[in-house]
């Protein structure tokens, strides 16, 4: 049997989706409400025992808190009381929902190739209870001076989905013949059907379509989509992919591409168009999953083996979410030199088989997975996943993504200072370093947990999903920003300084020219009828209230133009150079 063939007794996965939100983007009015609620008031209440207990993935109890450190469990859930002091939370009033999808891809018939052909792959399962976590941050409507930084906030959404059966039915052409999925028989899941799974069901929009073929053989529509499903039931109703030429005019039209009904089915009211709430990121959702191989009552040595006949090839399908194949993903040597990078494996087997766990973690950018074989793998692993690993993937995605928040807003603020004075800019980046540290300071998780795995995986992540790194670009961005500013600053205080000494140094002897002509009439006793100085004392007089009534437009100009740019004392002391020179305007024309 192929080790693809393998049975996958249970898949589990949670799809996080981010989206940027504006920061009054999410209306909490009573259709809000209609279908969220807040679990902390539900925890604190007590008010239904029974749910808390029952979906204790959802409501964690004592031991989900104490696995983390005690600020981790409280930015996730809050603590006795109290709500969390990073996030929002809501979850939907709909404990779960049926599920059933389909995805219509080519046909694995080789003599079906080219003839547009298609093979039907239906999945079997349920949707949990979805959540929302909304970071609390910037949730006060904000005028149109301290909007104009391009200041969003970050909401992340999470389905938990468990995929129990699947159908398939091959070389079927024609809508006709793809609604007749329906008839054929569910099956067991293999590993084959779980690579398939992950693929293709945390797509949030396609790429490209298949050109479906009528039943009678003529070219129809472009109807299937190529890399995700063609459509979804939910508690029975129908959500169908968009076409690609719908997809293509709302493209046009709204410069946008519309996420998949159903995952906006699951998200209303909220509705993603874009602006008030916008997708964040490519096509694919950040996944964790559990994947659970074989019969629950294998023993540990069966276990272990089933985990050692995995190839490279399919445990980086796993790990990648790629679909199924017959041969390895790439090149065996270019899998094994990337096995230590993605594969944790603590509890993983030894190379003989005879020693060790049968679990493996495999973490890459989007996709963090637990897979294993025996008791554990089907009792333990889907609850320790749902309760810890599934959260440590989500503090990473919350600051991967906040960070690319934090660095549209420095390079939108840069693309637009050509529009604003120096200290608008200097202002505007000063709020988005105030915000950038109480980002470090209150949000930023780089550890988990005093324990040894949970420390290791995180770092994993970290690595792998490239948090650090980000985190090191906005800070250079950001210092490389501020440079800026003080560069500009001390261009503009040597601007203003060169336009002072430049009126000192031309006032200064005018006025001591004036003064000796002055000095040199009065000693010489001339004086005219009327009491004036003759000759000379009038033509600098003259002169000098020209000249000080030119520098003193000239000097109440440029502060004028760069009123906005000044701080309070450049202010005071250009006003102060202003009415200086006029006074001493005055005083040479009494002098006459």
């Amino acid at each position: 049997m192929r080790v693809a063939e393998e049975t996958c007794a249970s898949l589990r996965l949670w799809l996080h989706l981010p989206l940027s939100v504006e920061a009054c983007g999410v209306d909490r009015s009573d259709s809000f409400t209609s279908y969220w609620m807040n679990p902390e008031n539900l925890a604190q209440t007590g008010s239904d025992a029974q749910t808390l207990e029952r979906e204790e993935e959802t409501f964690p109890d004592f031991r989900g808190h104490s696995y983390f450190h005690d600020f981790v469990s409280k930015a996730l859930w809050g603590g006795h009381r109290r709500s969390s002091s990073t996030f929002d939370w809501f979850v939907s009033t709909k404990a779960q929902r049926s599920l059933i999808a389909d995805f219509a891809g080519a046909s694995d018939d080789p003599a079906a190739s080219g003839n547009g052909l298609l093979k039907v792959k239906r999945f079997i399962g349920t949707v949990g209870r979805t959540e929302l976590r909304l970071l609390k941050d910037n949730m006060t409507c904000l005028d149109d001076s301290s909007d104009r930084d391009g200041l969003r906030n970050l909401l992340i959404a999470t389905f938990p989905l468990s995929i129990e059966a699947c159908a398939v039915r091959c070389d079927i052409a024609g809508q006709t013949a793809i609604d007749d999925i329906a008839q054929e028989p569910s099956r067991a899941l293999t590993l084959a059907d779980a690579q398939d799974a992950l693929e293709w069901i945390r797509r949030t929009f396609a790429h490209w379509w298949k050109p479906a073929t009528d039943a009678d053989g003529k070219g129809g529509r472009y109807g299937a989509p190529g890399d995700t499903l063609y459509r979804v039931f939910l508690d029975g109703k129908e959500c169908i992919a968009p076409s690609g030429d719908e997809v293509q005019a709302n493209f046009r039209h709204a410069g946008i591409v519309p996420i998949l009904p159903w995952f906006d089915d699951l998200l209303t009211p909220l509705k993603v168009d874009g602006k008030r709430i916008a997708h964040f990121g490519d096509e694919r959702c950040y996944m964790t999953s559990v994947v659970s191989l074989g019969d629950e009552g294998l023993k540990d040595r069966a276990a272990r083996q089933t985990l050692l006949d995995l190839s490279s090839g399919d445990l980086f399908r796993l790990a990648e979410a790629d679909f199924s194949g017959s041969g390895p993903a790439y090149q065996e040597p270019f899998l094994e030199k990337l096995r230590d990078d993605y594969v944790y494996d603590r509890h993983g087997p030894a190379p003989d088989g005879k020693t060790g766990n049968a679990t493996l973690f495999l973490t890459t950018h989007h996709h963090f997975c637990a897979i294993g074989a025996g008791g554990f793998a089907h009792r333990d692993l889907p609850r320790n996943t749902a309760k810890y690993y599934r959260h440590m993937q989500f503090l990473c995605l919350f600051e991967y993504f906040r960070l690319i928040q934090f660095s549209q807003r420095l390079s939108e603020l840069v693309a637009g200072k050509s529009d604003m004075t120096t200290t608008e800019f200097r202002d505007a980046l000063q709020r988005i370093r105030d915000d950038f540290l109480s980002f470090v300071h209150r949000n930023r998780v780089t550890s988990v947990s005093t324990q040894l795995q949970p420390r290791e995986i995180y770092a994993k992540l970290r690595k792998v999903m490239g948090v650090d790194a980000m985190f090191h670009e906005v800070e250079a961005e950001l210092s490389s920003a501020a440079d800026y500013a003080n560069a500009m600053e001390a261009r503009d205080a040597s601007r203003r300084a060169d336009a002072l000494n430049r009126l000192v140094s031309l006032g200064v002897p005018l006025g001591l020219t004036v003064a000796l002509a002055d000095i040199e009439a009065n000693q010489r006793g001339v004086v005219l009828p009327d009491g004036r100085s003759p000759g000379i004392v009038d033509f600098w007089a003259d002169t000098g209230v020209i000249a000080f009534f030119v520098f003193l437009l000239w000097d109440g100009a440029a502060i004028a133009k760069d009123w906005q740019g000044l701080n309070w004392r450049e202010r005071f002391c250009g006003l102060w150079r202003v009415w200086s020179v006029a006074l001493g305007a005055v005083v040479l024309h009494l002098m006459r």
